[in-house]
């Protein structure tokens, strides 16, 4: 299926070695527009970096932790692009100390924060683009081994990004 003409938005691109960024240039080369979110300055940067050639894109600080700022990205990006055909979710978030050592002391300040930035924020972006999707339009959450399987210093992570099934 081509992409070409398709408009969508990528959460969750940390650097040129994301699986978002892969998925992100494969829609580029293919013709999408192309919107991405970031979360604070360092990944602004990274971002900047990695669309230094497609000035076209739309870039949108967004902290996932609070509904209102779900929200105001998703207006924004109404107003800027008017619908969405994509969503891709690869946000993965968990404080890297409890990525280390034992997973049970993990405490659940710290494992909530995870699972909230981690997985509820697909709900979230969800209920807020699905005005802007019409029929026939995609969500895409990325998960990763560790969600399946023990892998070393994936601790929390392994918990707060589920493997989802239709």
């Amino acid at each position: 299926m081509s992409m070409k003409g398709k408009k969508g938005i990528i959460f969750g691109v940390a650097n040129d070695r994301s699986i978002a960024w892969g998925i992100a240039k494969k829609l580029l080369d293919d013709g999408a527009h192309v919107a991405f979110s970031y979360n604070g300055e360092r990944l602004k940067r990274n971002l900047d970096k990695l669309v230094q050639n497609h000035p076209e894109c739309k870039l949108y600080d967004c902290d996932v932790s609070g509904e209102e700022n779900v929200l105001k990205v998703a207006e924004q990006y109404k107003t800027d692009v008017g619908h969405c055909d994509f969503l891709v979710h690869a946000i993965g978030f968990a404080d890297k100390t409890y990525l280390e050592g034992q997973f049970l002391p993990t405490p659940k300040d710290v494992f909530m924060q995870a699972i909230d930035i981690s997985a509820y924020s697909l709900l979230s972006l969800t209920r807020a683009f699905k005005p802007l999707m019409a029929k026939g339009s995609s969500v895409l959450a990325l998960t990763y081994l560790g969600s399946e399987k023990v892998v070393q210093n994936y601790n929390v992570m392994g918990v707060a990004k589920p493997h989802w099934k239709p």
